[in-house]
This record gives structure tokens, sequence and C-alpha cells, in this order.
């Protein structure tokens, strides 16, 4: 992929994007997809992997007309955030 004018490159690390299915995480995942080359991991609440990755990508299809952004770039991640026990590590380890 060709970094778009002033794109963030890949070496700038993945993009942790929760509340990807709502109306402004939707807006802020398809922003990233649109000016950035960075990779994008999307939480989605879904029963596995698979159907996480079917909702993001009917959202992304009836927002964008495609789905194609997430062949290999954007990853859907079934998960809950709003659950007891999910902590990011600020120290990345």
């Amino acid at each position: 992929m060709t970094a778009r004018p002033g794109a963030a490159s890949m070496q700038d690390g993945a993009v942790l994007v929760t509340g990807a299915t709502g109306f402004l995480g939707l807006e802020v995942l398809t922003r990233l997809i649109d000016r950035t080359d960075r990779p994008i991991f999307a939480i989605v609440r879904a029963p596995d992997d698979r159907a996480a990755d079917e909702r993001l990508r009917d959202l992304l299809r009836r927002e964008r007309g495609s789905g194609e952004e997430l062949d290999g770039r954007v990853v859907a991640v079934d998960g809950d955030s709003e659950q007891p026990g999910v902590v990011l590590d600020e120290g990345g380890q």
C-alpha cells in the first residue's frame, strides 16, 4: 500500500479502536483507514472473532460501499471493554 501524503507509516504501530460499531467509533475507524497506513485492531461485541469480522464488514459496506479495508489491515476482535478484568497495560509489557 502506498502511503497517502501526511499519512502515518506502519512504523508508527498499531491502533486499537473500541466502539467501532457505534456512531463515533465508526467515524474514527473510517478516518484512520483513510488517513493512515497503520494496522488497526477493532474490538467488536460478538460471540467470536469471525462474527466480529462479519459485523464490522457489514458496517463498513453500509458506510463506505466496501469492506475491503479489513483485508489484512483492519482486524476485528470479539470482546467487550466493559467486562471485568479487561485491562490495557500502560507499559506495553
